[in-house]
């Protein structure tokens, strides 16, 4: 059998290997697609596979992804292997290749597993040109007849980092879908702003949400073996008296590194609040304190926060250690205030942060 019959499959390892407990929420799917064309590599029907043309063209891809692997592995970050479809049926797992890529990750949060049975995900369309890529992203939920579709378009900038837009799908929906009345053909209600995105970030965008439960996904743009993929869904912290703790902050709105006003080492409380010039105050939380009008808009994992505000700007804070306490990704409760600027007028212009005592 020749080469050219072999496809690289990008899939998930076992569910039982990768599914979290089921109060947190269960991955849909996941997808990947390559930004650029490979010299000796094609894409067939089917965008979430490609096929290898040469003996050394998969020579030459595998050893790509030893290299990345072994560099995942010593940084300690696990995350789907892709696998090779043999002739004969069987597989083989391949390793994470450096290759800039586009992965998107759906999750159901806090949703029953009929959400994991009934839910595809995949791609319209994808369009290539030098530099940039346009992903033409759906999900379809089958059981309660949702088609939700967008469309990200990514440039490869000089410098390695990455412009991501977001907008509606130029893709119609399916024409079997379109002559039902009873399905729901939407769009996600809102859009990030345009992001300057590098090597290990990820947006979260909310497609739908179906009886007050939220179905999201998450897109990494950039190096497979530098993404972070999650292992559960972010979910509520259940201690009364969590905190935030952050250390030498560093700040980032819509990718772009912001100026900071001299912060303590560590700042630490129950609710902190940050203030970024242009949008004003934010208040944070691990609570939700819906009585006090606070919304579900970002997570916390790890050494780093990040949040979307309303207007679709992403506010990032990296922080020298553990944010939150425990080892789970935790929702971010926010309380925006968009009129508050604070007393000194030198300071205005610079992101600024500090612990919420009121709450």
């Amino acid at each position: 059998m020749e080469l050219t019959d072999i496809l690289v499959v990008l899939a998930a390892i076992p569910a039982v290997a990768q599914q979290p407990p089921a109060q947190f929420g269960h991955r849909l799917g996941s997808s990947i697609a390559f930004l650029t064309h490979g010299p000796d590599i094609e894409e067939p029907g089917r965008p979430e596979a490609i096929l290898i043309k040469s003996a050394e063209s998969l020579r030459a891809f595998m050893q790509d992804q030893l290299r990345a692997r072994m560099e995942q592995l010593a940084n300690g970050n696990g995350a789907d292997i892709p696998l090779v479809k043999n002739p004969d049926g069987s597989t083989t797992p391949l390793l994470v290749s450096p290759r800039p890529s586009a992965a998107f990750e759906t999750w159901a949060e806090q949703q029953s597993s009929d959400y994991a049975e009934s839910a595809k995900t995949g791609f319209a369309g994808i369009e290539r040109t030098e530099g940039k890529a346009i992903l033409r992203r759906f999900v379809r939920d089958d059981l309660r007849q949702i088609y939700v579709s967008y469309e990200v378009t990514v440039e490869i900038l000089p410098d390695g980092t990455y412009r991501v837009n977001f907008g509606p799908s130029s893709s119609e929906p399916p024409a079997d879908l379109r002559a039902k009345a009873d399905w729901k053909l939407q769009s996600p209600a809102r859009y990030p702003v345009p992001q300057i995105m590098k090597d290990g970030d990820a947006i979260r965008l909310e497609l739908y949400s179906n009886n007050g439960r939220r179905v999201v996904d998450y897109i990494h743009v950039g190096r497979q073996d530098r993404m972070v993929i999650h292992t559960q869904a972010p979910h509520d912290s259940y201690a009364g008296d969590a905190e935030l703790t952050i250390t030498q902050p560093s700040f980032r709105v819509n990718g772009v590194g912001a100026t900071a006003v001299g912060t303590p080492e560590t700042i630490r409380g129950s609710s902190l609040w940050v203030y970024v010039p242009g949008h004003g105050r934010y208040i944070l939380s691990l609570q939700a304190h819906t009585d006090l009008g606070f919304e579900s808009a970002g997570e916390v994992a790890g050494s780093s926060l990040m949040f979307t505000e309303a207007d679709g700007n992403v506010i990032r804070i990296d922080s020298a250690g553990r944010i939150a306490s425990g080892s789970g990704t935790y929702l971010v409760h926010v309380l925006p205030d968009a009129s508050w600027m604070p007393a000194d007028a030198q300071d205005r212009g610079r992101v600024t942060i500090g612990a919420a005592p009121w709450l």
